[in-house]
């Protein structure tokens, strides 16, 4: 896969939706091996995929003993979900 790549097929099923695409993604696991028909800026393409995992990145917010003012705010503006 390469930047630009439009998918339009997976494993010869057309792809005409990101919730398309998400249904068939979710069908497969690590470890398969998917072909992916994709339109690139030179024309037609198919490719074959091994399927992987990736690592989540996971955040936590710590209070800290003595925040700032500015340390006070930004987790009240973080909590309330507020950008």
């Amino acid at each position: 896969m390469k930047t630009n790549d439009r998918i339009v097929a997976v494993n010869g099923a057309p792809m005409m939706t990101g919730t398309e695409l998400r249904a068939m993604l979710s069908r497969v696991r690590i470890g398969d091996t998917v072909t992916v028909d994709v339109r690139r800026p030179r024309g037609p393409a198919r490719v074959t995929v091994v399927v992987s995992g990736y690592n989540r990145p996971v955040v936590r917010i710590r209070e800290v003993p003595e925040p700032t003012e500015r340390q006070r705010k930004l987790r009240a503006r973080w909590l309330s979900g507020a950008p």
